[in-house]
């Protein structure tokens, strides 16, 4: 299988498929890695266990703030309302490990910077979901990233 980021005329992708059995034009979501991932790997479906409890839904938002200078009142702002939500919009966008793995690791670095304990809840779950390649938790907690960011607004706007 061939992944490529280049730009494909009807001529080459008659070459690509001589000599691949599969291929793919980057930027590639994980939806379509997969679907061609499952022509040529042997997988099957698995329902889940009937007595198995589902997972419980995350809700993860702001609902107190530390003690915080003006300066970092200012530029927590700054971060939610400008870099944060940038990055969630590119993992969204895009579906990329490597985007959710930047957006996880900044959530928790700010979390840490800040002594925000949701934001370290919140970017450690989400790289464990990453680490366990698990999509399902991933897209759980990447919704949940404007309400974050949302009521983390909130809060910096009434404490003002």
């Amino acid at each position: 299988m061939a992944l490529t980021a280049s730009l494909r005329n009807d001529e080459e992708n008659e070459d690509y498929e001589k000599f691949f059995d599969g291929y793919l034009r980057k930027p590639v979501t994980r939806r379509e890695l997969y679907h061609e991932l499952m022509r040529f790997l042997k997988y099957e479906i698995v329902a889940p266990h009937p007595i198995s409890q589902p997972k419980k839904d995350v809700e993860i938002k702001m609902d107190a703030m530390p003690e915080l200078t003006t300066r970092q009142q200012s530029e927590l702002k700054a971060l939610v309302s400008g870099e944060l939500y940038e990055k969630w919009n590119l993992a969204m966008t895009y579906q990329m490990s490597d985007e959710i793995e930047a957006l996880a690791d900044r959530i928790l670095q700010v979390g840490k910077d800040f002594n925000l304990a949701p934001f370290i809840f919140f970017g450690e779950k989400l790289t464990e979901a990453i680490d366990r390649f698990d999509l399902d938790e991933m897209e759980k907690y990447l919704k949940k990233v404007p309400e974050l960011l949302q009521s983390t607004e909130n809060i910096l706007q009434e404490i003002e």
